[in-house]
């Protein structure tokens, strides 16, 4: 951004002091600019707040990829014990882990960046200080979105691990029972039938919904969706052409970190989870139905991880390291000389095994290019240069060997 000269008393507002609004303030300011980030959190229905940052480094991302590092040092209490450590395990300490007014201003440009929160179902009891703190709910397919067959592996990776999930099963109600018990009323959206079921802790997950109500953005003439209250924008420009959004606030975008700090620039999806997983472009369903089945071809691997090798142990009656429980997928587009057009991975260390290959498919690699390349051995890695069983071939991708 070129400063321009004007009457306003700055050259750029940023609405928004999340990942993308601080990202956008700060090149601004660098490139010579006159920048004012305007951030405001609201309190949850807990009276939870913060500051600078936005949700990824308070109560998103961060926090989350804290806690799960957590739990993965608990679960390797029991991975010690196989590898000769006897560690005594005591169990997880929480404890150690966790005046206004009104000013109007002037800007040449203004970047609305004030990003999500949570959505409460609304039933009753659901928005009522329960005691505990409440964010997200499932109600029907895990990880929409993504590739069918890895969210299911993903579900039953957790129900091996003892997660247990309700199938096709709505709330209707909440209500707090005396020693602090949460009932809730629960509805099978199938065949109709209510139950009653209590929790210590609940935990909400509808989705998230844009901070737009309270911007008067009508006033600006500047155009929202009125079921989800986020804005239609073409290359991050509204339809006034001097306002601009980035980050979750943007109508028909992924909500992630990396897509607000990049302001559109398309990078990997990916989620945390007890089996992690790592995905890069098109899943198996949307490729099909992109380039038709006929031009799909879909390489496979079930393969163990060599540091998975030593630990045999069951604990609690469950194979906590099953063999062959990591997948590798590669989907290719025939038409158009292999380029593979979806990467999907799940097993250790997913995000490290993720990332290159995105700047690899960016660059419109084919599998060609994968067959090419000579594998850091051993890795888990090194699977996607090796993949040769297709999944329409039939034959058992089960990896035996190195």
């Amino acid at each position: 951004m070129t400063p321009d000269v004007h009457p306003y008393d700055y050259d750029l507002v940023v609405i928004g002091g999340g990942s993308g609004g601080l990202a956008a303030a700060k090149q601004a300011a660098k490139l010579g600019a006159k920048v004012a980030c305007l951030d405001f959190v609201k309190p949850s229905p807990r009276g939870s707040t913060w500051g600078l940052g936005g949700t990824c480094v308070n109560v998103g991302c961060i926090p989350k990829k804290l806690m799960h590092q957590a739990g993965i040092l608990g679960e390797s209490f029991s991975d010690a014990k196989e590898y000769g450590w006897h560690v005594r395990n005591d169990g997880h300490d929480w404890n150690k882990m966790k005046n206004g007014k009104i000013e109007t201003m002037t800007a040449n440009r203004i970047l609305i960046a004030v990003g999500g929160r949570p959505s409460y179902l609304d039933v009753p009891g659901a928005e009522e200080s329960l005691g505990y703190d409440t964010t997200v709910a499932i109600r029907s397919i895990p990880l929409r979105g993504f590739d069918t067959e890895i969210a299911e592996k993903i579900v039953g990776y957790m129900e091996r691990h003892g997660t247990k999930f309700m199938r096709d099963s709505q709330p209707c109600a909440f209500e707090k029972r005396a020693g602090g018990k949460i009932a809730v009323k629960v509805k099978n959206t199938v065949f109709g039938n209510e139950f009653e079921t209590e929790f210590d802790t609940v935990i909400l997950a509808v989705g998230r919904h844009a901070v737009t109500a309270g911007l008067n953005l009508g006033a600006a003439g500047v155009r929202v969706n009125p079921r989800n209250g986020k804005i239609p924008c073409v290359d991050e420009v509204t339809n006034i052409s001097h306002i601009y959004a980035v980050g979750d606030v943007l109508d028909m975008r992924q909500e992630l970190t990396p897509v607000a700090i990049k302001a559109g620039v398309n990078l990997v999806n990916r989620i945390f989870s007890g089996g992690k997983y790592g995905c890069i472009g098109m899943s198996e369903e949307l490729a099909i139905e992109t380039f038709g089945d006929e031009n799909v071809e879909i390489y496979q691997s079930y393969f163990k991880p060599l540091e998975w090798a030593v630990n045999h142990a069951e604990h609690d009656g469950v194979a906590h390291r099953e063999d062959n429980a990591c997948y590798a997928k590669l989907i290719t587009n025939l038409s158009d000389d292999e380029r593979v057009v979806g990467f999907h991975y799940v097993g250790p260390n997913a995000g490290e095994v993720t990332q290159g290959y995105a700047v690899a498919m960016k660059m419109g690699a084919k599998k060609s290019d994968f067959d090419g390349t000579v594998g850091i051995h051993p890795t888990v890695s090194e699977e996607f240069t090796i993949l040769s069983i297709t999944k329409r071939s039939g034959v058992d991708a089960t990896k035996r060997g190195c």
